[in-house]
């Protein structure tokens, strides 16, 4: 257990695992040590200690951590209430006290019954290395008793330190492959870092680093205890000796300060038979066939070679075709060559990523084979939907329903079932329906192949007599497992009915009981629409008739009437 009352600069009597400051002269020699030290005047009407200790008050960390110290408080005369405080902190470092769990500011202490309290600092992150002298202090404004503890936080410089692993640290290759390396790499330091990646490679090849979807980068940003996990494909010249080679790979910081290396050495041998492509890597979606062009060819004695592949994923297929006819085997006089396609085949529930498969082309015997690896990347398919009514904007009379035409279209490359909703203003309730084949009821889902688009009939009916002005629809549609949505707005302006104007130039005769009355009436259709009305007479007295003929005298009950 270290005793906490030790500066530097304190004479040798001021050390002490307890010590209790009562004479004027010796309090001011440590007013003035600790301004001295801490370069912050310390409150005169603080000085007196009784106890206090800590086990540690020197500890390390890096800028932006969090250090603690538990310190022990104890008193000797009577119990009272002590602040804590503490005095020297740097800039934008903050302390908190801590009793158990409990944040406080202050603490009662009995007589001689010690108390623990945790102080906790959050250092800045952007505080230089170096030692930083504080000073802890809890006094009581009552009994006048003062307890001091002196601390000190020393701030490291952040590790930074970069890896780079391989499983692979040496192949065999055929003369003439394409070399592929999965690498890690790993940042073990403290901070960010700004990599910058190059290669040590023989004189003819060339290099690039690939992201395992297949993008070339030269460079990487890696926050700490973060990897990536990259693809070095080297690529030969056209004319390479068999042998060892060695390639370096590496990874530098973007100041200089950190690197990492990778040493990896490749066989080459010479081939007997050899698998070539020149696009290994495909991009497509599930269900959808990869085709890869090769060529097989063999550089020894003529000879069969059958065809296979290997680590093909779960659900997979693969053909060999020779033009349009599938072979699982092939016939190669010596230093021929012949053109196949290699068909991979994934289910249409692959989920999307990468996959890796083997091609080998062996001879009958298995002396003499060839190997060639294959990417395929399953690709998410993109999912569209769009919702557009016929008109943004109407113009309704005041107490009419409206319908309007709505087209929803699927512009993704998958199938959807789609939820369909509205959301009316109040007062209003809207609905969908199908123009034709589908019913007269209302619809809330429809399945919309990839690529297709359906015409709906949107139909808003007022509740209640609607007031004039404006009245907004949300139009919305969603997929069934919420992936994707869409929406529009359809505004309908209720404006004051206009009503047909009925005239009649003669609207009074006077007949004789069973003549017949006959009056000239005319109907105008004010709107700007043609309008089709229902004629009817109202209010005839008992035992009256009436018939509504048109000029030419035939009995009509509807007409249709021109706008204006």
């Amino acid at each position: 257990m270290v005793q906490l009352m030790s500066l530097k600069s304190f004479s040798a009597s001021l050390l002490a695992a307890r010590f209790s400051l009562r004479k004027a002269s010796i309090l001011e020699m440590i007013l003035l040590l600790l301004t001295a030290m801490l370069g912050t005047p310390i409150p005169a009407d603080i000085a007196e200690s009784d106890a206090v200790w800590t086990r540690s008050n020197f500890v390390v960390a890096k800028a932006g951590d969090t250090v603690s110290f538990d310190i022990s408080l104890t008193v000797y005369s009577e119990a009272d209430t002590f602040t804590l405080t503490v005095i020297g902190l740097p800039s934008g470092w903050t302390a908190k006290f801590y009793f158990g769990n409990v944040e406080i500011m202050s603490i009662n202490i009995r007589e001689k019954e010690p108390v623990t309290i945790r102080m906790e600092i959050v250092t800045s992150s952007t505080t230089a290395p170096g030692d930083y002298n504080i000073m802890f202090i809890a006094y009581s404004s009552l009994t006048g008793c003062r307890l001091l503890l002196p601390l000190t936080v020393r701030i490291r410089p952040p590790v930074r330190h970069i890896k780079i692993t391989s499983v692979y640290a040496c192949l065999s290759a055929c003369a003439g492959e394409v070399l592929r390396y999965p690498i890690t790499i790993t940042n073990t330091g403290e901070i960010s870092e700004l990599l910058t990646l190059n290669v040590d490679i023989p004189s003819g090849w060339t290099a690039c680093f690939l992201t395992t979807d297949g993008k070339s980068i030269r460079g990487l940003y890696l926050e700490p205890g973060r990897s990536q996990q990259l693809i070095v494909e080297f690529n030969p010249p056209k004319l390479v000796k068999a042998g060892m080679l060695n390639f370096t790979i590496i990874a530098t910081s973007e100041d200089r300060y950190v690197d990492a290396v990778l040493n990896l050495q490749v066989d080459i041998y010479e081939p007997d038979v050899e698998l070539k492509c020149n696009t290994p890597q495909l991009s497509s979606l599930a269900g959808n066939v990869f085709s890869y062009p090769i060529t097989l060819i063999n550089y020894g004695a003529g000879s069969f070679f059958n065809l296979s592949a290997t680590e093909l994923p779960s659900g997979w297929r693969v053909a060999f075709k020779s033009g349009s006819k599938e072979v699982q085997n092939v016939y190669l006089e010596a230093g021929s060559s012949m053109s196949l396609t290699v068909e991979l085949i994934p289910p249409s529930t692959a989920t999307e990523g990468n996959y890796q498969i083997t091609i080998c082309a062996s001879s009958a015997d298995g002396f003499i084979s060839a190997e060639l690896k294959l990417w395929a990347t399953i690709l998410s398919p993109e999912r569209k939907i769009t919702i557009t009514p016929a008109y943004s904007r109407i113009q309704l009379e005041q107490g009419r329903s409206l319908s309007c035409s709505v087209t929803i279209s699927n512009k993704g490359e998958c199938d959807e079932q789609l939820n369909i909703s509205v959301i009316a203003p109040q007062g209003w309730q809207g609905s969908f329906k199908a123009t034709s084949g589908m019913g007269e009821s209302k619809l809330n889902t429809i399945y919309l192949p990839a690529g297709s688009a359906i015409s709906l009939v949107f139909e808003a009916t007022p509740t209640q007599s609607p007031e004039l002005g404006e009245y907004p629809f949300v139009l919305s549609i969603s997929s069934a497992d919420g992936a994707i949505q869409a929406s529009c707005s359809l505004k309908i302006n209720v404006v004051p009915r206009t009503q047909p104007a009925l005239s009649c130039q003669l609207p009074m005769k006077v007949i004789q009981p069973d003549e017949t009355a006959k009056f000239q009436v005319s109907l105008t259709n004010p709107t700007s629409m043609r309008q089709v009305f229902n004629i009817s007479v109202n209010n005839l007295p008992q035992g009256w008739d009436a018939k509504i003929k048109t000029s030419g005298g035939e009995n009509m009950q509807v007409i249709s009437v021109n706008a204006g």
